[in-house]
């Protein structure tokens, strides 16, 4: 009831937004939309998607940047649910071949002093070496949703009271998700950590019209503004944000469009990758046990280096609403 509630709003202030009356002029939004509903085929991106893609700035004292998946993938093994070897070979292309969540991207080598995790500084003019991937969800009816996802070999977790950092991981998958209504941007969802938070397309800064979204120091979640960002109640835990080094996603990126069972990509490039986003393990090493000298807890659900996270295919690409889940972010905030 409450997706549908959040549905019927985000119908009504986009339509406030232009001047018309949402319940006689808007259509529904559909997960799977029939076929005569949709306006763009498999493997096929509107220009304006692209026009309007978001502009992202990450803190200016940032130290884990943005990754390659492909290079990252070179650096790991999956384990089964047994927690046995499945000798995967490090090929991107092949990751498509382990479909349930029991499977897990664990490091084949030390990796806490390894470049690798440090990722792609993104130039002066906001180009990355590491793509970010675009995912286009045809939704029906004129409403077409544009996932941006951001990957980060390295999660950096806060301190809480002085005590952390807590919830460091390998692996660290962020987006923005933006929902157009006929060819114009309508509302924005920032993820932020395992929630997020939804916003009218007009009320977040914009640059040459495109959304403006600003990554937390070390977690990378996603904010609105720059400063500090209360994450729980008492807040005692936050992240930080400000204008520090400007990346520009559509400088490079792999696109694919999704209709609810299988990923098309746009060109050869995205080829080269295979089916590696139907992989639905997790894109890290497991929580470390206990004894591990590296690992910490410092009290309930709250451990220095915790799951890696799961990836594009299991953040609700097919959803009505325009929220990820139906809880509010505080709700979740051990998710770090």
């Amino acid at each position: 009831m409450l997706i549908i509630l959040l549905a019927l709003a985000v119908h009504s202030v986009a339509a406030d937004a232009s001047g018309v009356d949402a319940a006689n002029i808007l259509p529904p939004i559909t997960a799977r939309p029939q076929p005569q509903q949709t306006t763009i085929s498999n493997g096929s991106i509107p220009d304006y998607v692209v026009k309007y893609a978001p502009l992202v700035w990450l803190h200016s004292e940032e130290k884990y940047f943005p990754g390659d998946v492909c290079e990252y993938c070179q650096h790991f093994d999956i384990f089964d649910k047994n927690d046995k070897s499945t000798k995967f070979n490090g090929n991107i292309a092949d990751l498509g071949k382990y479909h349930g969540d029991e499977f897990t991207m664990v490091a084949t080598e030390e990796w806490t002093e390894s470049s690798w995790i440090y990722g792609n500084k993104p130039e002066k003019e906001g180009y990355c070496e590491a793509p970010a991937t675009l995912i286009v969800v045809d939704k029906g009816n004129g409403w077409i949703d544009a996932f941006w996802f951001y990957f980060y070999p390295f999660n950096l977790g806060p301190k809480v009271l002085s005590k952390g950092p807590i919830g460091n991981h390998l692996g660290d998958w962020e987006y923005t998700m933006v929902r157009f209504y006929d060819g114009r941007p309508r509302v924005t969802w920032l993820s932020c950590h395992e929630s997020g938070s939804w916003w009218l397309y007009h009320d977040l800064q914009h640059q040459d019209s495109r959304a403006v979204v600003y990554s937390a120091v070390g977690t990378h979640a996603n904010y609105a503004s720059a400063g500090t960002q209360q994450r729980d109640p008492t807040g005692s835990l936050v992240d930080i944000t400000d204008k520090g080094t400007l990346w520009d996603p559509a400088a490079n990126y792999l696109a694919y469009t999704f209709d609810g069972e299988a990923f098309y990509g746009v060109s050869e490039r995205e080829s080269a990758y295979g089916s590696w986003l139907t992989f639905s393990g997790r894109w890290g090493n497991r929580r470390l046990p206990r004894w591990d000298r590296r690992q910490r807890r410092y009290g309930p659900k709250l451990w220095r280096y915790v799951d890696g996270p799961q990836g594009p295919l299991m953040k609700g690409l097919i959803r009505v609403s325009p929220s990820h889940d139906d809880y509010p972010r505080w709700w979740k905030f051990w998710h770090i």
